[in-house]
């Protein structure tokens, strides 16, 4: 390609170099946002500043930053072989011509030698050095290139919202789900916690197969994989009198229940039932006799970690969260005990002839915890269903009944009880397993380790709540 006179050669690699550049600075981000350690990330959100919250966002929002920065390392890297090639063939070719080879032996080894260039070029600057860089300091380079970055993706994220939904289309077939933001530290937690479990199968440690999984995997479960979701939900109205909470409050065997005004997406506080022992509640009286007990209540995204809700639910002294989508509607509810059940993990023992383990869990199990700790992949490439009973409603086309039974990915899934519309209780057998009776088999719930922190915590909080209380002259809380 002959170069125009008004583009000179100068100008040509001054363009690649900038492009280069431009790569680099795609690829440094691109590596940051992936390596980034999920505390350091936790640790910027708390610090709050303007580049630390510009880091928590692109992590959160890790598939459509990722693919702004691919979509960026794609445009400069054709861009640069557009401008390159040409310019830097004519600025070789005299220096070939000088060797004595024919015109057509000159043009073809400087375009070879401009092609080697090029590639080495962008190989060194454009992805190597920056991808070492990043991965030795991922949260310097994440903050540092964060304004940069958040304008890059600004620009680019029509384009890169269409081609990320045109991959989730090709994926779908496969069963890939793609948008989970956490899927960068995954793979080698999951082979560890796998190693150790070998391990302990084959008695060469001194634990029981499960506990250390559990505490490993324990950052891999997210707010919702542990929730109440929204349908489950017990919650009061802010126009309730006295009387009608106070047959809520007898129907329900929980302690502190949310506080909604005009629906459950409008959320405002959580009431703790002890904070009305002791009050003079008639059934005619309104609202306004118990709603000054109503305390705030914080929020959390449905995809924060358990490491994160347990943080922030220690450093604001609270037992009860509310969780939410992106959009801020309630998905559901968790306490300190739902975190706990986290940890604590239903390992299924069978009779010693049976090769295949029966594993019982409840139908609010969701598929991304059954594949996380259980390595039980169930959810199928048309479903949309979040939990394993949703999945079992989705399948059946109707609500589900006790001893319905379904067969999803090479495993039956057989009700065993049920709720109102929805199961509580699933049994898991892989297909051709042994079949045993309820006599043969015992789930036995192994704690792991980290769930002593959790229960201390649990503890701790619950009597720095007696205290305070006992400071403004309210009645001891849970006892």
């Amino acid at each position: 390609m002959p170069l125009e006179p008004d583009f000179p050669i100068f100008l040509s690699i001054v363009a690649v170099l900038l492009l280069t550049a431009m790569q680099g600075l795609a690829v440094f981000n691109e590596f940051a946002l992936v390596a980034i350690p999920p505390t350091t990330v936790a640790a910027l959100r708390e610090r709050g500043g303007r580049l630390d919250r510009l880091v928590d966002k692109s992590v959160k929002d890790l598939d459509n930053y990722i693919a702004a920065d691919q979509l960026a390392i794609t445009i400069t890297t054709i861009g640069a072989g557009f401008l390159g090639q040409p310019a830097v063939t004519a600025f070789l070719s005299p220096l070939v011509g000088a060797t004595g080879l024919d015109g057509a032996t000159v043009t073809i080894v400087s375009a070879v030698l401009a092609f080697t260039f090029l590639i080495s070029l962008q190989m060194i600057f454009g992805e190597l050095v920056p991808k070492s860089i990043a991965l030795r300091y991922p949260e310097k380079t994440a903050r540092i290139l964060a304004v940069p970055v958040e304008v890059m993706a600004l620009i680019l994220r029509p384009v890169t919202l269409l081609l990320n939904g045109i991959g989730r289309q090709i994926l779908r077939p496969f069963g890939i789900k793609a948008g989970v933001a956490s899927h960068h530290r995954s793979s080698g937690i999951v082979e560890l916690a796998e190693s150790i479990e070998a391990s302990a199968k084959a008695g060469l440690l001194g634990v029981r197969p499960g506990t250390v999984r559990n505490a490993l995997l324990f950052g891999e479960l997210s707010a919702r994989d542990v929730m109440r979701p929204r349908s489950e939900m017990v919650a009061l109205a802010a126009d309730m009198t006295a009387g009608q909470l106070m047959d809520a409050a007898r129907r329900s065997p929980h302690v502190r229940y949310v506080v909604y005004r005009e629906s459950l997406d409008d959320v405002f506080g959580f009431l703790n039932v002890t904070d009305l022992c002791g009050r003079d509640l008639r059934d005619e009286q309104g609202p306004d006799a118990w709603l000054p007990l109503v305390r705030p209540i914080v929020a959390l995204f449905e995809q924060a970690s358990l490491e994160t809700v347990l943080a922030i639910l220690q450093g604001r002294r609270q037992q009860i969260a509310l969780v939410v989508d992106e959009q801020g509607g309630t998905e559901g509810v968790l306490t300190l005990t739902d975190v706990m059940r986290g940890l604590v993990d239903p390992v299924a023992r069978v009779q010693p002839q049976s090769e295949d383990g029966i594993l019982t869990v409840t139908g609010v199990e969701s598929l991304r915890s059954l594949e996380t700790r259980h390595g039980l992949q169930l959810s199928g490439p048309t479903t949309s269903a979040a939990t394993l009973n949703g999945l079992i409603t989705e399948q059946l086309g109707r609500f589900p009944e006790v001893d319905d039974r379904i067969e999803v990915d090479g495993h039956h899934l057989t009700v065993r009880s049920v709720g109102g519309n929805r199961a509580n209780e699933v049994l898991i057998e892989r297909m051709g397993a042994l079949h045993h009776s309820d006599e043969g088999t015992a789930v036995e719930a192994i704690p792991s380790a980290a769930a002593v922190d959790v229960i201390t915590a649990a503890t701790t909080n619950e009597m720095a709540d007696r205290k305070t209380d006992a400071d403004h002259e309210k009645p001891p809380r849970d006892r």
